[in-house]
């Protein structure tokens, strides 16, 4: 086996490693906030060059009218390109965050709520963040100042971080 096959053999199974351990913190523990990186995981490899989306997902236990957030991300290894609205209000009239600032490592003026009457039915996504791979390396997507709300107070919730591995192949 020459250094070229010994080499994709080892990324190979560094990719593999990634998918277990994202299956596995994906599944344990109760999550209602969380970032999904690609389907039920929560870590994702991509190579340089690559845009792909990072999902922000709502478990939710009760009624949910508006949600706000912040992201953290490290700009050296990606580039948030922008913010599209996700699906939980889906059946309702929203008011969705007109001016997403996006900047060097952070993404603010995040939310959405209901315009009238109505509760969201079930989990959904609150949004989408579509990313480039700039250079190897890994980054986490760190969700921060997270507030879901119902008709009156905000509600309890537990978050959880997601990473992207860029790899340069």
């Amino acid at each position: 086996m020459n250094t070229d096959q010994r080499l994709r053999m080892l990324k190979t199974v560094f990719m593999c490693l990634l998918a277990v351990s994202g299956l596995l913190f994906g599944i344990f523990g109760h999550r209602v906030i969380g970032v999904e990186t690609s389907t039920n995981f929560k870590s994702r490899v991509v190579p340089v060059g690559a845009s792909f989306p990072v999902t922000i997902l709502c478990r939710q236990e009760d009624q949910v009218k508006g949600w706000e957030l912040k992201i953290a991300y490290n700009p050296l290894i990606l580039r948030a390109n922008y913010v599209s609205e996700g699906n939980i209000f889906s059946q309702f009239a929203t008011f969705f965050s007109p001016n997403v600032k996006i900047s060097n490592g952070t993404i603010t003026n995040i939310y959405s709520l209901i315009v009238g009457n109505g509760f969201a039915p079930k989990a959904g996504t609150f949004c989408t963040i579509w990313f480039t791979a700039l250079h190897a390396g890994r980054s986490f997507i760190t969700l921060y100042d997270v507030g879901v709300c119902n008709d009156t107070q905000y509600i309890e919730n537990t978050v959880s971080t997601g990473f992207v591995y860029v790899m340069d192949w």
